[in-house]
């Protein structure tokens, strides 16, 4: 089960552009199509007791070759085996991201993220709304002028220990993006 799963995963990475937003050259006459850039993230995670799925979309605009915004959703779903509790979580993005070199850039980005969770020792589920101001940096390579491989390390600087939907105030993404419209 575990290695189906792993292969139906693997097979629509593959299939589908994704990751995080790519630095893509654009040139002074370029239209506004061909500074529209689309991405994304997928996530898959399971073990004996958990399981987890999510969808991330990006859609973008690059200003210049330095600098580019965008807006993303997110949609996760984690399910619990031993006690057959099913929670989805979904929120929106906004993003900014300017390039020091054609490698190494910096990132910004707001999150609002409809987080669903046990509370009252496990009697009741509930749902937060959370907010979550991420600023951080990134290394990219370039694959063709069309998409690009990144990596990015962010810190969420509204973090408050106990009360966010992530353990940790650091959060590392990888990914790919392309420019379908060129």
């Amino acid at each position: 089960m575990i290695i189906k799963s792993l292969a139906i995963a693997l097979g629509i990475c593959f299939a589908l552009p994704f990751g995080l937003q790519a630095q893509l050259a654009v040139e002074e006459g370029d239209s506004f199509k061909d500074r529209v850039f689309t991405g994304g993230g997928l996530g898959f995670s399971v073990n004996n007791v958990f399981s987890s799925f999510s969808v991330s979309p990006i859609v973008g605009y690059q200003v210049s070759n330095n600098f580019s915004a965008g807006i993303g959703g997110t949609y996760q779903i984690n399910s619990f085996r031993n006690v057959d509790l099913r929670f989805t979580n979904y929120g929106a993005r906004l993003f900014g991201r300017y390039n020091f070199t054609e490698e190494f850039f910096a990132y910004t980005e707001y999150e609002y993220l409809n987080f669903e969770f046990l509370a009252n020792q496990g009697q009741e589920s509930v749902r937060e709304g959370f907010n979550s101001y991420f600023v951080g940096g990134g290394y990219s390579i370039p694959v063709g002028n069309r998409a690009a491989i990144t990596a990015i390390a962010l810190y969420n600087v509204a973090h408050v220990q106990g009360n966010s939907p992530y353990p940790s105030p650091l959060i590392f993404r990888a990914g790919i993006t392309a420019s379908p419209f060129r």
